[in-house]
C-alpha cells in the first residue's frame, strides 16, 4: 500500500486505506452457484443415494440355464426341508419312547 502525498487535501482515497481486521480468517470464494439459483438436479458424476436394505440382485437372465439352476436348487433345498423335518420326527419319537420306558 502506498501513502497518499502529503501535498494532497482531504481523506485518502478508499483503495489506499488499510482493509480493518475483523479477527476471523479471510472468507473463502464461494463454490457453486450464485446465491439464489436452485439446482436442478444431481451434480454430474453424483450417483444417488444408497438404498437401506440388501442389495438388489440383477434381473434374471432370458436363458433356460439360469431357471434350471434355481429349479434344481430349490429341489435340494426342499428335499433338504424334508430330510429335516423326517429326521425331527423321528427323534422326537425316540425321545417320547424312551422317556416313557426309563420314567
Amino acid at each position: 500500500m502506498i501513502p497518499p502525498h502529503p501535498s494532497l487535501p482531504g481523506p485518502p482515497h478508499p483503495g489506499m486505506m488499510p482493509v480493518p481486521h475483523m479477527g476471523g480468517p479471510p472468507m473463502m470464494p464461494m463454490i457453486g452457484p450464485p446465491p439464489g439459483m436452485m439446482p436442478v438436479g444431481p451434480d454430474p458424476g453424483m450417483r444417488p443415494p444408497m438404498m437401506p436394505g440388501p442389495p438388489m440382485r440383477p434381473p434374471a437372465s432370458p436363458d433356460g440355464a439360469h431357471l434350471a439352476w434355481h429349479d434344481s436348487a430349490r429341489q435340494i433345498r426342499a428335499e433338504r426341508l424334508y430330510i429335516s423335518f423326517v429326521f425331527l420326527v423321528w427323534f422326537h419319537q425316540e425321545i417320547t419312547v424312551l422317556s416313557l420306558t426309563v420314567f
